[in-house]
Order: C-alpha cells, then sequence, then structure tokens
C-alpha cells in the first residue's frame, strides 16, 4: 500500500484550528508534515470553525459535540466509531473514548494511544465521586493500553510502571518552538517578575507556589483560568490583590500575548507534578527562562536535572531567597539548549511519521 493512500485519523482533542490545550498544540504542530505523506483526518469539536473542511491537505470533520466534561465521552465515543469505519490508523488522544474500546476490538485497526501524562491520578469532576472516576479512567487507560499497537509516553519516567507493554512503549516527547522577535509586554506593574502558568486545579500546586512568595522580595505573576472552579475562586479571593509581590491573571488564550509575558520574565516556576513533559514547562524552556520545578522524577527527566527543584512551599522559599543573577542567566541558556535538542516540533511529527510507517509495514 501506497503510504500516501494510509488513511490516518487524530481523535480526542478540540482538533483545528488549535486554540489552547497540549494535545491540540501536538496536533497543529504535527498534521501539516504528516498529511503530506499520509490521507490525515482530524476530529473537530463544535468549537471549531464549522466553515472549514481542510486546512492545508488534512481534512477536519466537525462533530456538534464538547470535546472536554461530560460531553467528551460521547464526542470521543463517536468520533473512534466513524475513524474505524474509514481510517487505516487512528491515534487516540487521551482516554475519554474508552466507551469506545468494545468497538475497537472488533474492527481490529491500527491503534496509537497517548495517554497524556497519569490521566488516572488527575480528579477534575466531583470529589465525593473521585474513586468512581478513578476506577473508570483506570479501565479506560487499561483498555487502551491492551488495544492499541503502540503506547505514546511523553516521559521517560512512565516507563518503569508498563513494563509489560514494553515491546508497545515509544518515547514522543511535546514540543516547544524556536521563539524569535516576541517583543516587550505592555505590561508595566513588575520591571522583574518570574511567572508560573497552570490550571487551576490541586494537582497543580499552585497554592504551594503562593505560599512561598509571601514575604519574599521577588515578584511573581501567575496566570491561570481562576474563575472555572471553585478551588481556583479560593485561591483568587485569598491572594489576588493582597501582596504587593503577587500579581494573579486570568487565563491568557492568546498565545501571542501569553508568550510575550513569559519570555520578560526570569524565572519559570513549574508546580506540576501529574503532566509527564509538561506543555508549560518545555515552552518555558523553548522561550529561554530559568526553571525551578516541583521535584518530580518527570520533572527532572524533562529539564535533564539541570534546574532547581522543590517539594514544598518552604523549600521553594529557601530557593528564591538565595536566588542568583548568575546562575538565572546560565541556567537560561542550559534549559534553551536542552529545548533546542529535544523539544523540536519537526523531529516530533516525525516520530509519528515513522510510528505509522511501522505500524502498516
Amino acid at each position: 500500500m501506497s503510504t500516501s493512500n494510509v488513511r490516518v485519523s487524530i481523535v480526542g482533542t478540540n482538533g483545528l484550528p488549535a486554540n489552547y490545550g497540549g494535545f491540540e498544540t501536538l496536533v497543529s504542530k504535527i498534521h501539516e508534515q504528516l498529511s503530506i505523506k499520509f490521507n490525515l483526518t482530524v476530529y473537530c469539536s463544535k468549537l471549531t470553525d464549522p466553515k472549514l473542511k481542510y486546512i492545508r491537505d488534512t481534512r477536519l470533520i466537525r462533530l456538534p459535540f464538547r470535546a472536554n466534561g461530560i460531553e467528551s465521552f460521547i464526542y470521543d465515543f463517536i468520533s473512534i466509531f466513524h475513524a474505524l469505519i474509514r481510517s487505516d490508523v487512528i491515534i487516540i488522544l487521551g482516554l475519554s473514548g474508552g466507551f469506545a474500546l468494545p468497538l475497537i476490538k472488533l474492527f481490529r485497526k491500527k491503534i496509537i494511544y497517548n495517554p497524556g501524562g497519569i490521566e488516572s491520578s488527575k480528579v477534575r469532576g466531583i470529589r465525593g465521586l473521585m474513586a468512581l472516576e478513578n476506577l473508570i479512567k483506570t479501565k479506560f487507560d487499561n483498555g487502551f493500553y491492551k488495544a492499541a499497537h503502540f503506547i505514546v509516553l511523553d516521559n521517560e519516567s512512565f516507563f518503569k510502571g508498563m513494563l509489560k507493554y514494553n515491546n508497545k512503549l515509544r518515547l514522543i516527547e511535546y514540543g516547544g518552538e524556536d521563539y524569535n522577535n516576541l517583543g516587550l509586554h505592555t505590561f508595566d506593574i513588575f520591571k522583574e517578575y518570574d511567572i508560573s502558568v497552570s490550571r487551576a486545579q490541586e494537582d497543580m500546586n499552585i497554592l504551594m507556589v503562593l505560599e512561598a512568595y509571601v514575604g519574599t522580595d521577588r515578584n511573581i505573576i501567575i496566570v491561570s483560568n481562576w474563575l472555572s472552579s471553585n478551588y481556583g475562586r479560593y485561591l483568587y479571593n485569598m491572594y489576588s490583590n493582597k501582596y504587593q509581590n503577587i500579581l494573579l491573571l486570568n487565563a491568557i488564550y492568546d498565545k501571542a500575548e501569553l508568550n510575550k509575558l513569559r519570555s520578560n520574565a526570569s524565572v519559570y516556576i513549574h508546580s506540576h507534578t501529574l503532566c509527564g513533559t509538561a506543555p508549560s514547562l518545555v515552552e518555558a524552556m523553548s522561550l529561554g527562562l530559568a526553571v525551578i520545578s516541583h521535584d518530580t522524577l518527570a520533572n527532572r527527566y524533562t529539564t535533564e536535572n539541570s534546574a532547581e527543584y522543590y517539594n514544598n512551599s518552604k523549600e521553594l522559599n529557601f530557593l528564591l531567597s538565595k536566588l542568583r543573577k548568575e546562575w538565572i542567566m546560565e541556567n537560561k541558556i542550559v534549559m534553551k539548549e536542552i529545548a533546542s535538542k529535544r523539544y523540536n516540533w519537526e523531529l516530533i511529527a516525525n516520530k509519528y511519521i515513522e510510528l505509522i510507517d511501522d505500524i502498516i509495514e
């Protein structure tokens, strides 16, 4: 079979054009290279532009559902069902399509599964239903691990817990960009500042960062979707406009504006613990920021053990108290070099192409 006739579908994201999110950015960065070699289709949610049927050679199929929340299970189920009928290879991003696992076994199509971190450990719903949510996610994850021909993991730290699937595992990390000429932001409250970007969820450990900066002589800007959850609203009410050195900004979805803000910071404070190769961390490294990160094995792999690390607010506060400008300047260079070498979108797209080539041989 000519590779140009191989039908490849990508499901599990909001689709194209991408607005926000790690998986959406992944699809936006690799689809052009994949569509040159394969007959590529990307499934899109109702939040994308209904007038667009193609982007370059990538076909877009739009469904009247959201890709997030409870609708994501319906959206992914229908996307996978449709893709099973018309595709040779399906790239499934995330586990929301777990209800389609019986169909995947029935159709026996080639599946590439990317779980996107330790998703079964993340609680995104009602706290009282945490055990049920975790059970469903674990069942879906394990089902995809068994059904997939290849399992894409974005961080080396995940491999140790999945040795029984060793022959299926492939490492394909998340990408950053070689940013140039971003310009200065128009924000002028702080002359110098550190920055942190994350969702307002407990596993992102924003509270730990806030506590560490209280009483320090360093400024920080934290960008988050504060108003989208009770936890976010609680933190916003507790810390917004209460400390001169802490500024809480609502989520910035314009990537160019966010990059201007990030690129003019001194240090990126990474607080995530369950994300694998976290997009926000890789992007900060690509922007040439020095990094202080929550101490997890995944974050150490991502930064090649070359950042500074903390486990709690007290440790972070101590690191902030002893920061030297010389270290910041040196670490900026180190982080940028790591990102340029490993987190390159062209390299990542080629790895997916090689994976598809292997699966159709």
